[in-house]
């Protein structure tokens, strides 16, 4: 961990506990993200680092801060000039939750005493519209409504605002073209499998196979959705009779009716679209496991 330069970003919850670790180990070579007065000091840091030539650098943060890293090393062109390692101290974790990482404290301890280990190529996904792009590690999808735009997510206030659209579907699997149109309430594209604190559709979905899964929700009442939501915490998948799956590496997607796309937890853009566009990259992101 002495080779890494860390840049901490934990949410409120974890902030003094990674305080004390790092004031208990100063040999280490960090900085901490300021988000008041510099809202784009996270950008600042990996954009040194790249600049510096430092090849690994640990992101203490969740879902949201692993994406702005990747959104930067993307806007850099330099996936391949630096490997991430990600400590899981945010306020949602669900890219962690894939790798079955332990709590923070036993995974730094390992990294510690064991080295950073190799560098492992995963995919990253990429959102086109109208209004920019926007690159994504975990998930991003569609289905708020306006109203809850920059708020954070809360899935049960969500549920009952989500309304039916007609989406022409057009997607590409190794090749081969297909087309669809469905109704559907939302639509969520993933890399890997776990969102809104460990809820999952499928949880075999792997970051690193060349593959795209959309899983989207038909028309259902919000009492059935709220039902789907509550059975998910108690680990149980969303996906059932209304739900269907489309796996890609590529999807278009145009809509009869405003979306507001989220990437990794976030809002992707300011105000709506009405076509959407997932792909994955061709340059991959070195993640230390």
């Amino acid at each position: 961990m002495k080779d890494f330069f860390h840049i901490l970003n934990p949410s409120g919850s974890r902030k003094k506990q990674v305080r004390r670790f790092f004031g208990k180990n100063t040999e280490l070579d960090f900085m901490w993200v300021e988000r008041v007065s510099h809202p784009t000091h996270l950008e600042t840091l990996v954009q040194w680092a790249v600049n510096e030539g430092r090849p690994r650098i640990a992101v203490w943060g969740g879902d949201g801060t692993l994406n702005r890293v990747a959104q930067c090393l993307y806007d850099l062109n330099a996936f391949g000039k630096m490997a991430v390692a990600l400590v899981p101290v945010g306020t949602c974790n669900d890219f962690a939750r894939k790798w079955g990482l332990p709590p923070w404290e036993k995974w730094v301890k390992q990294g510690m005493t064991r080295g950073g280990g190799e560098p492992r190529p995963i995919d990253v996904g990429m959102l086109s519209t109208r209004r920019g792009h926007r690159v994504f590690i975990n998930n991003s999808g569609f289905g708020r409504a306006p109203r809850a735009i920059g708020r954070r997510s809360h899935p049960l206030r969500d549920i009952f605002s989500f309304t039916e659209k007609r989406l022409d579907l057009d997607w590409s699997l190794d090749g081969a073209r297909h087309f669809e149109t469905r109704r559907a309430l939302l639509g969520i594209v993933f890399n890997a499998p776990y969102f809104n604190g460990g809820m999952y559709f499928d949880k075999s979905i792997e970051p690193d196979d060349n593959v795209l899964s959309a899983f989207f929700e038909s028309p259902q009442s919000a009492g059935r959705l709220l039902w789907k939501f509550l059975q998910s915490r108690f680990g149980k998948s969303l996906a059932d009779k209304n739900t269907f799956e489309l796996k890609g590496q590529s999807f278009r997607i145009e809509s009869d009716g405003d979306l507001f796309p989220q990437v990794d937890g976030e809002t992707a853009f300011t105000g709506a679209v009405r076509s959407l566009e997932f792909s994955l990259l061709q340059d991959k992101m070195s993640l230390l496991l």
